[in-house]
């Protein structure tokens, strides 16, 4: 399921409130849900980072408490809400929730609707890359699927 938060750029807060009104109507237990705001059109250029928008403590516990399955983003995830705790804050608590972040996402803008199926697999980084829990570096390819549709858009990490 797509969010649409295009309106929290730049630096906005992702909060609870945002992510009802994006998502709220639609959203099921065991979703993906996926973070658009269009920010990695431009990754790594024009103060990239900075105009990324952040999720709140709040808009963390409103994707626990929907039980997504996964949290994608594209937009840069490292940015921590003023007065966060540590860092990599909401990333970490969905982690340790059980659900998994799936940064870098990008071309969400070529999925058409608020569904789609996500396929999303590890590819392993260099020789002899094992996974551990809680420290696995695999790059991901995630592709996207509008259901009941021959094509495919590709989400370009």
């Amino acid at each position: 399921m797509i969010a649409d938060l295009r309106h929290l750029v730049p630096g906005g807060a992702i909060t609870a409130g945002e992510l009802d009104k994006a998502a709220g109507a639609i959203i099921r237990p065991g979703d993906r849900l996926l973070l658009r705001t269009d920010v990695n059109k431009t990754y790594m250029m024009n103060e990239w980072e900075k105009r990324s928008p952040y999720l709140r403590s709040d808009g963390t516990r409103w994707c626990i408490e929907q039980r997504v399955v996964l949290v994608g983003y594209d937009f840069y995830h490292g940015v921590d809400e003023p007065g966060a705790r540590r860092v990599f804050n909401a990333s970490r608590t969905l982690s340790e929730a059980g659900i998994v972040t799936l940064p870098y996402l990008n071309n969400l803008d070529r999925i058409p609707g608020e569904r789609a199926t996500l396929v999303a697999s590890a590819q392993a980084c260099g020789s002899g890359s094992v996974p551990r829990a809680g420290r696995d570096s695999r790059l991901m390819r995630a592709p996207a699927m509008r259901l009941a549709q021959l094509g495919a858009a590709a989400l370009a990490l």
